[in-house]
């Protein structure tokens, strides 16, 4: 009986509306931040791949690029660029929107609820 009390304690979770706008704040904050990092690891490729080029050109390995030839933009293809950004920086993207989707769930449902202990209800894992 007493060890269900400790668990019971150590396993619960308050959650109440300022929490969750902070939650949305920050998963906001972390969203630009990796945006930022996606868009400068981004350019730098492109800059490093445009170093490349002209380091080739100047040694003669490479000819000049003509209008209509396959380098003639020395611009790296947008897919290339997609992919060259980390996956843990994918992967972060797919993590941000997964948690605001939760953030939301969490938000509707304590707006529905409406108990006598001011919106608080527990919930079984299933229900969950």
């Amino acid at each position: 009986h007493n060890i269900d009390s400790v668990c019971i304690e150590a396993l619960s979770v308050n959650i109440n509306d300022r929490g969750l706008d902070q939650a949305t704040r920050s998963l906001g904050r972390l969203s630009s931040e990796v945006s930022r990092i996606k868009n400068s690891d981004s350019q730098r490729l492109q800059q490093e791949y445009q170093n490349l080029v002209n380091g080739l050109i100047d040694q003669g390995l490479l000819d000049a690029p003509a209008n209509d030839g396959g380098l003639a933009s020395n611009v790296l293809n947008p897919d290339v660029l997609n992919e060259a950004v980390p996956g843990n920086i994918r992967r972060a993207e797919h993590f941000i929107g997964f948690m605001k989707k939760v953030v939301e769930h969490l938000k509707a449902r304590l707006r529905s609820v409406a108990g006598p202990n001011g919106g608080v209800q527990s919930e079984t894992p299933l229900a969950f």
